[in-house]
């Protein structure tokens, strides 16, 4: 395993006094440069790596860049000559600063839609990832889900949104479902309390007082097997709200809020919507190109 620097990248150690090393503190230079120029840490590595090594045989990583960008010693102590202008650090820690902050800010429609996302396989609600993408990455950050899970991206997702909810509005008979607003399931007991009063009834000798009593039983027996089910009341409510909407463009956070009931994305990438009514409709989401590495 390389070992550590044990002074940081642009210095060098000679006659046990710390000097510069003229190319390492050269791309020192560089980086802050091209960091201020508008380059971002992940472009940078990749430039780096095409040049040079961070150290023995280690390629530049945007955390290694960042840590350059980080180190003050640039500026100058009484053990470490100077590389860098103040001016220069202080341009690129304000820059810095400006991006940290706009990475933190997430829209309010992306805000919206991480309360109707969860994870298929273990049900935690999924969060927009990948801060120096600007939140641009999809996946579940549960340690038993992060290595499995295979990240996507925020237009990938919304589009298979979109597709999903496009379908259903040009064809809203495919909410249609077989369930009974009221269903009548009798058991046992009530085919044989049935068959008790059918007895009672043909025996002349019968009280009517205790036929009505026995009547008034299975009568109550009959409602307790009764289930009452809103789902068709539901369907009608969603057919009624998407038939004849024009195709969505951008998502419509209300209208989702209004028909879904809940939405999964699996580790292999496929997110599943299920409206109000338990029709459930999957898509395919296409993934990021490095999900291992999404932050």
């Amino acid at each position: 395993m390389a070992k550590l620097r044990a002074i940081p990248f642009g210095y060098a150690m000679q006659d046990g006094k710390i000097i510069i090393n003229p190319a390492d503190a050269e791309t020192v230079v560089r980086i802050f440069s091209e960091y201020i120029s508008g380059k971002g840490l992940e472009e940078l590595a990749k430039i780096l790596n095409t040049t040079i090594f961070y150290k023995e045989n280690v390629k530049w990583y945007p955390d290694t860049v960042r840590i350059i960008l980080n180190e003050k010693k640039y500026l100058g102590t009484e053990q470490y000559p100077a590389l860098i202008s103040k001016e220069m650090y202080q341009k690129a820690a304000r820059l810095k600063t400006e991006k940290n902050r706009n990475f933190f800010i997430i829209s309010e429609e992306l805000n919206e839609l991480r309360k109707m996302l969860f994870c298929k396989e273990c049900g935690q609600k999924l969060f927009p990832g990948g801060v120096n993408a600007g939140f641009n990455s999809w996946g579940c950050n549960r340690h038993k889900c992060r290595r499995k899970n295979k990240k996507v991206t925020a237009q990938a997702l919304t589009d298979a949104i979109l597709e999903i909810m496009n379908a259903v509005i040009e064809n809203p008979f495919l909410l249609n479902t077989d369930e009974e607003s009221v269903r009548y399931s009798p058991d046992t007991e009530i085919i044989r309390q049935q068959n008790e009063i059918r007895r009672m009834t043909e025996n002349p000798k019968t009280d009517c007082e205790r036929i009505k009593s026995e009547l008034l039983r299975l009568a109550e027996m009959k409602y307790n097997c009764c289930t009452y089910s809103d789902i068709p009341q539901k369907t009608e409510f969603l057919k009624k709200v998407l038939t004849d909407r024009e195709q969505l463009h951008t998502l419509d956070i209300g209208l989702l809020k209004s028909c879904v009931k809940r939405m999964t994305v699996s580790h292999s990438a496929v997110i599943e919507i299920e409206f109000i009514n338990g029709m459930k409709f999957s898509k395919s989401i296409e993934r990021t190109e490095s999900d291992e590495h999404s932050t």
